[in-house]
């Protein structure tokens, strides 16, 4: 598709940018390459189906400050049609790593590892999980706030998510879904603190998956008995009808 090529281009015409070639080992191996070539001390992801704004490191850099470990911004999402609409809405806020970990695992901001800005020296404390293709940013993003001391949200919509409505990753199943449960349920056992935000965050990946991808009778079986295990705690948080609560079970 000519990336290299564009991206060649830039480099030639703005000596700050940096162009490196990896052979393609997934997306946690190229961002942790990126980590591991960086010379700055912030670091921010954009995936390649997205754009920012020209005002997407600036705004996020004036909210990094005064002990800010984290800077979280906004995003608006479009489609193919190039229909926008805003995503999660956010609040100017400061939170302490405690606090924001529970917004975050009830979804009250976006997963993902873009749309956030990162100091480079907590990040070499951690790394991407290359084995996951499914739940590596949610993991990433929990081992990087046990480094942190407060965490910046700002309501700033600088960053442009474009949604596949046929996302071959969100509705086909593969192992990796099993690991991003297996790894909050790990978490409700080394975390009891937030165990009900992990297991809220767990039922809630089982009941998008039970929902939205096509799965075995199997598998299907082995979701539903997790889920009957503590539905109790998280079903009042699930964003879908009672209907298709009974439903599912």
């Amino acid at each position: 598709d000519n990336s290299l090529k564009i991206c060649n281009h830039y480099r030639e015409n703005d000596q700050r940018i940096k162009v490196y070639y990896k052979e393609n080992g997934g997306v946690s191996s190229a961002r942790n390459y990126g980590i591991e070539k960086s010379s700055g001390f912030l670091i921010t992801f954009i995936d390649s189906d997205d754009y920012v704004s020209d005002r997407y490191i600036t705004d996020m850099v004036n909210g990094c400050g005064n002990g800010i470990d984290l800077v979280v911004t906004g995003c608006k999402i479009f489609d193919e049609n190039e229909n926008y609409k805003i995503g999660k809405k956010l609040i100017n806020a400061v939170y302490t790593k405690e606090k924001f970990l529970k917004k975050y695992l009830l979804e009250k901001v976006d997963g993902c590892c873009w749309g956030k800005l990162f100091k480079k020296e907590i990040l070499e404390k951690i790394s991407f999980d290359e084995t996951m293709s499914i739940g590596e940013d949610l993991k990433f993003i929990i081992d990087y706030l046990e480094f942190t001391n407060s965490v910046r949200v700002t309501n700033k919509y600088n960053y442009y998510y474009f949604e596949r409505t046929d996302s071959l990753i969100r509705n086909s199943f593969n192992n990796d879904w099993l690991k991003e449960i297996n790894y909050c349920k790990m978490k409700t056992e080394s975390d009891q603190f937030n165990k009900k935000y992990y297991i809220i965050r767990k039922n809630r990946t089982i009941v998008d998956l039970l929902w939205r991808v096509e799965l075995d009778k199997t598998i299907r079986q082995i979701l539903k008995n997790e889920l009957l295990k503590t539905w109790y705690i998280s079903f009042y948080s699930f964003g879908v009808s009672i209907k298709y609560k009974i439903k599912i079970l």
